[in-house]
């Protein structure tokens, strides 16, 4: 029987999104599984250690655990967003494009053209001359302007996380949630190192090829672009189980869908995602710097600094008709 247009849509989706959750789940009871048998073998020494650091112990399996998410949406993730696409796109110099190719005459790939050549000018029969110093200590200008419109990217992660979190505890929204509490409480007992791992690179990895790779990518195949992009992080917010996590994820969402639209590369939402969640999990991890930090007036500031940036950027894309990602129309 054949499925309803809206149904297969929704179905379409939303499958990603139940296999993901369904095997970070699976990976959980496995491991909590594995934790238990592994007590029972390796004795008392064992167990005294789990129960000294609980915060390793659960740092390490949520990374595990997303990790299985990742790997079993995979297939989906390579349909979706294809390889990635590096951070330096040079462009290719006009006289390497608009010079005839050349191959030897045993070559498998044109066995079968003809086998004249135009002769080989005496320009590319000379040596190469060696390449002045200012090309080998200056950058590309394509390549510095690029890195210029990351370093944008970053600074508009970082502001917009820190100055969000920083309102938000300043008027007391984060005491509303107990789900958000405790979620802060168990990354806290994380050791730091394994948290910015955890936090800073595999959960934003993930996230970001689940909601935007995947079901972004998807939703702008059957519905309007602005209604993807608000459905998308609206999943996004859903996902964080708490009123709180869930605000502040939606704003993030849609930034970080902003930041995939006009940097039309993959690497920009993760690049983004990465560090707006270092940024928060160093900023709360110290409790002294939190306390410091925690102000009407700094949170202000830096609300009022990626309000900046953000226009900035849009200034520069803008003016560049920067074309939509791959699919987009």
């Amino acid at each position: 029987m054949k499925l309803p247009g809206s149904f297969r849509k929704t179905w379409d989706v939303l499958l990603p999104f139940i296999i993901y959750n369904a095997a970070c789940i699976f990976a959980q009871m496995v491991l909590l599984q594995l934790l238990q048998i592994s007590g029972q073998y390796l004795g008392d020494s064992y167990l005294a250690f789990i129960a000294e650091h609980p915060g390793m112990l659960q740092g390490i399996m949520t990374g595990l655990y997303i990790s299985a998410g990742l790997f079993a949406i995979r297939r989906a993730a390579r349909k979706e967003i294809g390889p990635l696409k590096t951070v330096f796109r040079p462009a290719q110099s006009p006289a390497i494009a608009d010079a005839p190719r050349s191959f030897p005459p045993n070559s498998p790939a044109i066995a079968d053209a003809p086998r004249s050549f135009p002769p080989m000018p005496p320009a590319i029969a000379d040596p190469p001359k060696p390449l002045p110093i200012e090309s080998l200590v200056r950058p590309k200008l394509p390549q510095l302007r690029q890195l210029m419109e990351y370093m944008l990217m970053a600074a508009l992660a970082f502001t917009s996380a820190l100055g969000i979190n920083i309102l938000f505890s300043v008027t007391g929204i984060t005491k509303i949630s107990d789900a958000y509490s405790r979620t802060a409480e168990n990354q806290a007992m994380i050791p730091f190192g394994i948290g910015v791992t955890v936090f800073g690179l595999i959960s934003p990895l993930a996230e970001e090829v689940l909601f935007r790779g995947i079901i972004y990518n998807r939703m702008k195949k059957h519905y309007p672009l602005p209604l993807a992009i608000l459905l998308s992080s609206f999943l996004f917010a859903i996902y964080h189980q708490n009123i709180v996590q869930g605000v502040y994820a939606m704003i993030m969402g849609l930034l970080i869908v902003f930041a995939y639209y006009r940097y039309n590369a993959f690497l920009a939402p993760v690049l983004f995602h990465s560090i707006a969640n270092i940024s928060i999990y160093v900023l709360s991890y110290n409790e002294e710097f939190y306390r410091a930090a925690v102000r009407p007036g700094v949170g202000i500031i830096f609300i009022a600094a990626s309000t900046m940036i953000f226009v900035i950027i849009q200034y520069i894309f803008h003016k560049k008709s920067l074309c939509p990602p791959e699919g987009q129309k």
